[in-house]
């Protein structure tokens, strides 16, 4: 085919074709255009809606933005917008093409309400309207809104040995759980905290919402409630710790530690874990015995093997062996149930127990602390000695405990810028004391005002002489009125002393009962003398062993304190025998000193010890 031929095929082709395509296009200026729609549209179905279609009622809680999220189960019937009604007012309308919607909870007062929410999605018909978003399906749905802001309830209880936690229950359907601090999760509104050990603790208890909202639900402060140890001892003398059960035993053990903190005594320790067991005892532990003891409260689960434990809290002591009293410094026995002391301003009077039952200043008047002091036998009277007002002298005095009197004697030793602190001195129950200045020694009557005898010294003295007086003021044993090494028995007759006789005063050490002032205790050596004083008779005598040392004696319970390299004795004070022996550590040398025996009672460094 030629060029020519082919162009002529070409035209007359491409006129055929116009004419087809302009005979299927026919202008009717009044015809109507109908566009197809979708005549079978329906009403759409609302899912994954936080406002339960299946729920009557909200509850509204705490300060918080509400969040909805209405989507519809055909992709071509998405959301338009809403309108929410409450209490039948309009509070908003809201345009949103992906159907979430916020608002706040403060659009509700605290009560009920009624909220009603006209929901508008797209019709899906494919009309004009339609695609304009002129056309909309209206959904309608009415609730019950509770608002409730009042403070939830958290509380908690103890069953078999585990910590539960109780709270209000959150009312709506969108909860995802309960999460509990330091603990886990839950759908339930109680919790059992099997890892709670009795720690000071604040839980905090939140919701967890299926949009992931989270809302505090409320704090629940947990004061601590961990083991502590108490020193205590059997009828034999024996101690243990031991410490309250408790309350969460199912999920704790122990770990105690104990060690002898005394640099006197060999060093010692003891320690392991303990689980059900309150108690501890120490074998190795003695009276007067200078310890520490730790008492961790654990998780079960923790390592025994390493020092996890050390994390957790404890209960703790650092004190002597035996009970803690509040056993004041320069402490006498005064009656069966009744200790009298005094420090530099005061005195007072307490129980065993320590309670206090007499405290008083011991002059009325005065900012100057007092030492040489020295009660007597029945806690009647107390003897000092003072800075003499207006002066740098020193003036003597007796308090009347009973009626708080003071009672001076008109003597003043001058130039004497600071107390004698060896100065030796008694008083009696009745008023009358011996005592020695710095140059004098003095018998004087203070409720009298008598001076009944005195000797003046030719070089100050300490304690190189020895004297007692009896409780009642009728006699005085003393080596002052007397130029030999024996001491003299006086018996005291108005403002005169009358010597009876003389015993035996190389280190002997005497001592009036003060239940008996006709009765003089002797201890010389191991060999204790019951003397009656006047007339003089020895009532009786026996040895105590080689190796026992004379303490103290309980003249109320008739009862004497020895001690040795091993034990406490207790014996008879009115026969001697041996009533009770308590061990001690071999080491413990330095508990040869200030011992009281007392209403069946050890005492020593503000610790006793019962015997009985």
């Amino acid at each position: 085919m030629n060029h020519i031929k082919l162009g002529l095929t070409i035209e007359k082709t491409f006129f055929i074709l116009v004419l087809i395509f302009l005979s299927s296009c026919i202008y009717e200026p009044f015809g109507i255009y109908e566009n197809p729609i979708n005549s079978n549209s329906t009403t759409a179905e609302i899912t994954n809606l936080e406002l339960s279609v299946n729920a009557d009622t909200l509850w509204v809680y705490g300060d918080q933005t509400l969040k909805y999220h209405f989507k519809s189960s055909n992709e071509k019937q998405n959301t338009l917008g809403l309108k929410i009604y409450i209490d039948g007012v309009i509070r908003d309308s809201i345009s949103s093409s992906n159907g979430e919607f916020h608002f706040q909870q403060s659009a509700f007062s605290e009560g009920k309400h009624l909220m009603k929410i006209l929901l508008y999605v797209k019709s899906a018909t494919g009309s004009v309207a339609d695609r304009l978003n002129a056309e909309a399906i209206l959904l309608t749905k009415e609730w019950v809104v509770m608002a409730d802001y009042s403070k939830r309830n958290i509380t908690y209880s103890i069953e078999n040995g585990y910590l539960k936690l109780h709270w209000d229950i959150y009312k709506n359907l969108d909860l995802k759980f309960y999460r509990v601090q330091y603990s886990g999760t839950t759908q339930n509104n109680y919790y059992v905290d099997s890892l709670y050990y009795g720690a000071q603790r604040t839980f905090t208890i939140t919701v967890e919402k299926t949009n992931g909202d989270i809302i505090t639900w409320g704090t629940l402060n947990m004061a601590q409630n961990i083991a502590q140890p108490e020193l205590k001892i059997t009828n034999d003398n024996r101690y243990y710790i031991s410490w309250h059960k408790s309350p969460y035993y199912s999920t704790i053990k122990y770990r105690y530690e104990f060690h002898n903190s005394d640099d006197n005594s060999p060093s010692y320790g003891d320690y392991g874990f303990k689980n059900a067991n309150d108690t501890v005892y120490i074998s190795n532990l003695h009276f007067s015995d200078y310890f520490n003891f730790s008492l961790y409260t654990v998780p079960k689960k923790t390592n025994e093997i390493t020092n996890d434990y050390m994390i957790y809290p404890s209960g703790y002591m650092l004190k002597y062996a035996g009970q803690s009293v509040d056993i004041k410094s320069n402490t006498s026995y005064t009656s069966a149930d009744t200790l009298t002391s005094f420090d530099a301003k005061n005195v007072y009077k307490y129980l065993l127990s320590g309670e206090t039952v007499y405290s008083e200043s011991i002059l009325p008047v005065s900012s100057s602390e007092f030492n040489a002091l020295q009660l007597s036998p029945r806690g009647k009277f107390l003897l000092g000695v003072s800075y003499a007002s207006n002066s740098t002298g020193m003036r003597y005095f007796a308090k009347d405990l009973s009626t708080n009197r003071v009672y001076y004697m008109d003597y003043i030793e001058p130039g004497a810028y600071e107390l004698n602190y060896n100065l030796s001195m008694h008083i009696s129950d009745n008023g009358i004391g011996i005592f020695e200045s710095a140059t004098q020694e003095f018998l004087f009557d203070f409720k009298n005002n008598t001076k009944i005898a005195s000797r003046t010294l030719s070089s100050p003295q300490s304690d190189l002489f020895l004297f007692k007086i009896s409780p009642d003021g009728k006699h005085v044993i003393s080596s002052v009125y007397s130029e030999n090494v024996v001491a003299d028995v006086f018996k005291i007759n108005g403002s005169n002393l009358e010597k009876l006789y003389n015993i035996e005063s190389t280190y002997t050490k005497w001592q009036f009962n003060p239940t008996d002032p006709n009765m003089i205790i002797s201890v010389k050596n191991t060999t204790l003398s019951v003397i009656q004083c006047d007339p003089y008779v020895l009532l009786r005598s026996f040895e105590f062993a080689s190796d026992e040392a004379f303490m103290n004696i309980d003249y109320f319970n008739n009862e004497i304190l020895t001690i040795n390299a091993n034990e406490f004795i207790i014996r008879s004070l009115n026969t001697g025998n041996v009533i009770k022996r308590i061990a001690k550590r071999t080491e413990q040398y330095y508990l040869y000193d200030d011992f009281i025996l007392h209403n069946h009672h050890i005492i020593k460094n503000n610790v006793m010890l019962k015997t009985q």
